[in-house]
């Protein structure tokens, strides 16, 4: 009995830090991210900041606030035409250099403050495994289906936060350019 008993007090006081550390996973995301547009000599927070304008002056997303962000989700998962994306040198330039998820994957678990366990667990895979399975679910991934599952797996809160809104604003350009036909198409 002492033992259990021993076991849940050190579960309990495990838990809030083992949580700290797992909260961390999102900010290590977006550094790993930062640091490998900086390799490239690109400032990946001033070349959002720039899409994101550029994104809401083409009309391709109303705002870039969750509520705008789930807004466009909700026009696609709806089959709803999406603005066309023009492409500025910065877009080119972040869409050249975004394919590196072996690259992402070592530079987190190199993270002194993140091992593959607190990854594994985090909430950041949590919610990419759901949302694949939902996209699964609906019939497989074409982007009707993913909006759909953006919708269902994210929270608004979700929609907000600094990681959600790096992995959007790329995924719209990543999208636009390798599926032309997709938000290439004209509203």
């Amino acid at each position: 009995m002492k033992k259990i008993l021993l076991s849940l007090i050190v579960l309990i006081i495990a838990l809030p830090v083992l949580s700290q550390q797992m909260d961390k996973v999102d900010s290590v995301i977006v550094e790993c991210m930062v640091k490998h547009y900086a390799i490239h000599d690109i400032d990946l927070n001033e070349a959002l900041d720039s899409i994101e304008f550029q994104l809401i002056q083409q009309e391709a997303i109303l705002s870039a606030d969750s509520t705008g962000i789930k807004a466009f989700y909700q026009s696609i998962a709806d089959g709803e035409d999406v603005a066309r994306v023009d492409y500025t040198p910065i877009m080119d330039s972040v869409t050249t250099h975004y394919h590196f998820r072996g690259n992402l994957r070592a530079c987190i678990l190199d993270h002194p403050e993140v091992d593959s366990l607190i990854f594994e667990n985090s909430y950041y895979v949590k919610k990419q495994v759901e949302l694949t399975n939902k996209a699964n679910e609906l019939g497989g991934a074409n982007p009707t289906n993913a909006a759909k599952a953006m919708l269902t797996v994210y929270s608004p809160e979700d929609f907000s936060t600094a990681l959600f809104r790096v992995h959007f604003l790329l995924s719209v350009l990543v999208t636009a350019y390798e599926d032309k036909s997709y938000l290439r198409s004209t509203k």
